[in-house]
């Protein structure tokens, strides 16, 4: 779960640690497969905000490896994340959905896409990328 926690995030905060870190660190197997787009943040400390939880993780977990996850970030980068009330003070929401979810972009559920990321505003609604996990 924690790795792919931290594969999420690394699409979410792409222009803000580079692919060589990432391939260090083992999060992806070829820096080429590694895009930067040239948006991002105007600031380096990012808030967050969990829209909600899921029930195939038992407790508050999911939360806890997000958190996990950030804070890693946070020594291997100049990135810090502060936890926020609501989704509209938030740099990043996370949630957890399946099929339809209401952005345009349906997970499958069968065996392809799981998650999903958007760059950094301006958001022009483009994805970032999909992710499967197999």
């Amino acid at each position: 779960m924690k790795k792919i926690i931290f594969l999420l995030l690394a699409f979410i905060l792409t222009n803000s640690i580079s692919a060589q870190i990432l391939y260090d660190n083992g999060a992806i197997d070829d820096p080429n497969n590694f895009t930067l787009d040239g948006r991002n943040w105007d600031h380096t400390n990012l808030t967050y905000f969990f829209e909600n939880g899921t029930t195939d993780i038992t407790n508050n977990d999911e939360h806890i490896a997000v958190e996990q996850a950030m804070a890693i970030w946070e020594t291997s980068s100049e990135i810090t994340f502060t936890e926020v009330n609501n989704a509209s003070n938030a740099d990043i929401v996370i949630r957890w959905a399946t099929g339809n979810h209401g952005d345009g972009s349906n997970f499958d559920t069968t065996g392809g896409v799981l998650a999903h990321a958007f760059f950094p505003p301006p958001n022009s609604g483009s994805l970032a990328g999909d992710m499967d996990f197999w």
